[in-house]
């Protein structure tokens, strides 16, 4: 059975030990700040994450981008050409775009290399749940599938992820653009918690709201027995 890599991308946010237990690649997006533009790395390279977050709280804009065309063909080609076939899984196409670019970049090396092959996998989720798809994706690696069988088999159970979480403040959903201003002051005055899944089309979407913290985890843990 031929070997192959599994990819993933900044959003499925596996830490390195659980990325070398199971032997997991992934290429990075990148975030702006204050125009300039730094790494993705899961690894927080550019920021600790203490600093990335206490300049959202300081109020800086932080804006993400798509993984880059040249890195899906930088990894992928450094696999292709030792033999190995590539199974990327992506950020759901609902929250990025990378997905497209990584189709177009396989569909192109895909006519160039005759002996190994690229398949991508849209999540339609992220974050854990994401992470979630791309182990399990290792673990059929492990059981002796090939890349092929493992995507199919991936696209099977992608739907049967569920996640579900909340926010401690609703600015940060004004900011990007989710909900109205109005919407978000009278939100947080009044302690509103969105109770918010990743639907079937990959979209986060706020599905119910509780007043408090306290009623807000009690909410999630409730729809987690629900879905399990």
């Amino acid at each position: 059975m031929k070997d192959f890599v599994v990819f993933s991308d900044s959003t499925c946010d596996l830490p390195k030990e659980i990325r070398e237990q199971y032997k997991i690649e992934y290429v990075a997006m990148n975030y702006i700040v204050d125009e300039e533009e730094f790494v993705a790395s899961l690894d927080w390279e550019s920021h600790s994450y203490r600093e990335f977050y206490d300049m959202m709280r300081a109020g800086k804009r932080v804006f993400t981008t798509q993984v880059p065309k040249n890195v899906y063909e930088d990894a992928f080609v450094k696999e292709l050409e030792a033999g190995n076939d590539v199974l990327y899984i992506s950020c759901s196409s609902a929250l990025s775009a990378s997905i497209q670019t990584a189709k177009l970049v396989a569909k192109e090396l895909n006519s160039r290399f005759e002996n190994a092959t690229v398949y991508c996998i849209d999540s339609l989720i992220s974050s854990l749940g994401q992470g979630y798809l791309v182990m399990e994706a290792a673990n059929k690696r492990k059981e002796g599938l090939s890349a092929e069988e493992t995507a199919k088999y991936i696209e099977e159970i992608r739907l049967c992820v569920n996640q579900c979480g909340t926010v401690e403040s609703m600015e940060y959903l004004r900011r990007a653009g989710r909900i109205k201003a109005s919407k978000a002051f009278f939100g947080n005055l009044f302690g509103v918690k969105p109770i918010i899944i990743s639907d079937i089309k990959g979209q986060n979407y706020a599905y119910k709201k509780v007043k408090g913290t306290v009623n807000a985890r009690v909410a999630i843990a409730e729809h987690l027995v629900e879905a399990a």
